[in-house]
């Protein structure tokens, strides 16, 4: 216990790792009674009041904190819950809504409207994709639609899509912490104007500063600088997403604390230096200080024109932390910043828990500020040496970023894996030499963009800006057409995530030599072997994918799509074929159907795909009836199969295991279960 006492004041930082177990506990069903949470809540806190001068006050404020997390999980459920009504099935007419968020996107323009009125229903808030013919986008009516716009429309609805399979994008779950009651399609020609409602001033600038660059007619440099400023990605081009996904650096596109760090440390400097040339100023104020808050204030408005995305939020919280300390004169970067952002995100979001820009970012600034924590002292000092030349000191920069690209890219890898089930080889170089472009090039013009906009004056820093975007998308391009530019990794254990988080905070909390117990639980998470998931089937059937020989996932189109590129990396493979098309010599052609061997090693398990149903079945391990529109799947023992599923083959007990969403009574899964 030596080492608790050693680092009493690091034990904080375990403060936001256990609201987050505890709101796991809830949202996984472990501890699913509010009763029961509010009865730990009032045990632990009597026991940490009653222990406080002993060593059992620890445990007594883990469970304390345990039970915090779920019960801050279980009230916002409920608070949802409360006045969530999801469509149950299709519905078509025209309705009346309010536009709350606009995205254009192509071929279509998204928009998040509330206030739905349509028949005898009203949603607080639906998701409609409007489409529009390609470059036939009525240029009047995008000039009349903005947030707080009362529109009539003609719409199809439809209830929010069930989850796949476990291993896939939840959307009921994410839906109704939006508060999103149902999706649907349109036309835009339906769409008209009918009032103007009063939407707040952040939501009009943030969508007037997509317009004004939009009419720029950059185009997919536009819709780049667009994302970069607004949070509006949807218009960029799924190419050049994929590039930017293969080449690593795909989270420049996502606004995150990268983007408002930059902001804000650069209107720090600004107005550090500008107030400086004022001689009454720079001899009576305190600069700094005020420098501080004039720079948190400009990151607030950053923060409202993005959108408010979960690492943008962690990133205002902690260059609020950073300000304060430099205006009250204490040390401003610390781990201890960290875990306050993470312990108010997550007592006013605890789903963020299963966020990838959540847990990404979380990891990669406690991954660098746990590194700058250690090496500080002895790194500052050499870099301030009074003998170092300003070259040695470029040279040390350089040496300082590519270190900070290595640090980032290592920490949010294991998530990357575990979310995506790909990464990138070529991710560190990409980041070498696109993050000093938008630290240097990009992001300042950023801030003189916003600027000038007011004034009509953005056409050439715009201009300006569109040159390093160019810059930018072609690093992406290049590096993207290597060999390994995005590699499928397949679905890991659960351990494998559960090692990384267990050794990661063991290295970054503690600072004795025991801190170094940590590596080998994240070795042993890198050592764990993928998932064999040979068959992958959609909640209603339609969809299924099945692997062959190792190396292709079969679908019924082969097409790539949202489900399909998603079931690629769950499988960890890189082609994607038709099946009814394909040559795979791991596919045999039967009188009845298809047999396909999806294992190499393993030629006695396979998976028969009969087209039309017969009186007697072939003989396999995974039957599957009525291809394409599959209407059963069956196992070697009779084991009729429903809804959305994962099969995996445990190769240790020569068994099927059935992946598959257990039956719940959370809110998110009383539609459309």
């Amino acid at each position: 216990m030596s080492f608790l006492i050693h680092d009493r004041d690091r034990l904080f930082l375990w403060v936001p790792v256990l609201l987050g177990v505890g709101a796991h506990g809830y949202f996984s069903a472990q501890i699913a009674d509010i009763r029961w949470i509010f009865l730990v809540l009032i045990f632990s806190g009597l026991v940490t009041f009653l222990l406080r001068k002993s060593l059992w006050v620890y445990l007594g404020v883990v469970i304390f904190c345990l039970g915090l997390g779920a019960g801050v999980a279980a009230l916002k459920t409920q608070w949802i819950a409360s006045n969530y009504t999801p469509l149950q099935s299709e519905l078509a007419g025209k309705i009346k809504a309010t536009i709350n968020d606009i995205d254009v996107m192509e071929g279509q323009v998204r928009l998040l409207l509330k206030d739905v009125q349509v028949r005898d229903r009203v949603f607080h808030k639906v998701r409609v994709n409007f489409k529009h013919k390609k470059d036939q986008l009525d240029e009047k009516l995008m000039s009349k639609l903005r947030p707080g716009v009362r529109i009539k429309a003609y719409v199809r609805l439809f209830p929010i899509p069930a989850q796949e399979t476990p291993l896939n994008y939840d959307f009921q779950f994410w839906s109704f912490f939006q508060e999103i009651e149902a999706v649907g399609f349109g036309g835009m020609a339906s769409i008209h104007v009918v009032a103007e409602d009063k939407a707040g001033w952040f939501e009009r600038v943030r969508y007037t500063i997509a317009q004004k660059i939009r009419q720029e007619k950059l185009g997919q440099k536009g819709e780049i600088a667009i994302a970069l400023i607004t949070g509006y990605r949807n218009g960029i081009a799924s190419s050049i997403r994929e590039e930017f996904a293969g080449s690593g650096i795909a989270h420049i596109l996502a606004i995150s604390g990268l983007h408002l760090s930059l902001i804000g440390g650069l209107m720090f400097l600004i107005f550090r230096r500008g107030l400086g040339f004022f001689a009454f100023i720079a001899l009576h104020w305190p600069l700094k200080k005020i420098a501080a808050v004039l720079g948190l204030l400009c990151g607030f408005f950053y923060l409202k024109i993005s959108g408010e995305s979960i690492p943008t939020v962690r990133a205002f919280i902690m260059l609020g932390l950073i300000m304060l300390g430099i205006v009250l004169d204490k040390e401003p970067i610390s781990l201890r910043s960290v875990a306050w952002a993470a312990v108010v995100i997550l007592g006013f979001k605890p789903e963020s828990i299963y966020s990838p820009s959540f847990q990404m970012s979380f990891a990669a600034v406690s991954g660098l500020i746990g590194v700058y924590e250690y090496f500080r002292e002895h790194s500052w000092k050499i870099y301030t040496h009074q003998n170092n030349s300003w070259h040695k000191k470029i040279l040390m920069y350089l040496g300082g970023a590519t270190l900070s690209s290595l640090i980032a890219s290592l920490a949010t890898l294991p998530f990357i894996i575990h979310t995506f089930h790909r990464f990138s080889w070529h991710s560190i170089e990409a980041n070498l030499i696109a993050i000093p472009l938008m630290s240097f090039w990009i992001m300042p013009l950023v801030i003189v963009v916003l600027v000038f906009i007011p004034l009509g004056l953005h056409a050439i820093p715009l201009t300006l800006m569109g040159w390093g975007i160019e810059a930018l998308m072609h690093i992406a391009s290049n590096i993207n057409s290597l060999p390994g530019s995005l590699v499928p990794v397949g679905v890991r254990s659960d351990w494998f995530i559960l090692l990384i988080l267990m050794g990661g905070l063991w290295i970054l909390v503690w600072t004795s030599r025991l801190r170094w117990l940590g590596i080998p639980l994240v070795m042993v998470a890198f050592l764990l072997p993928k998932q064999d998931i040979f068959l992958l089937v959609s909640q209603d059937q339609s969809r299924i994918g099945v692997m062959a020989g190792e190396e292709v996932l079969l679908t019924q189109t082969g097409r790539p799509s949202f489900v399909s590129q998603d079931w690629r990396g769950i499988a960890g493979l890189e082609k994607l074929e038709k099946l009814t098309k394909t040559n795979s010599p791991w596919v045999k052609t039967e009188s009845w159907g298809w047999m396909v061997q999806p294992f190499v090693n393993r030629p006695e398990f396979r998976v028969a795909i009969v087209p039309f149903r017969e009186e007697e079945l072939p003989t396999a391990d995974v039957v599957v009836v009525d291809f394409p529109k599959v209407t059963s799947i069956m196992l070697k023992d009779g084991v009729k199969l429903e809804g959305g599923f994962a099969l995996e083959y445990d190769g240790r007990n020569n068994k099927v295991k059935i992946i598959q969403n257990k039956h719940s009574n959370f809110p998110w899964r009383r539609s459309n279960s």
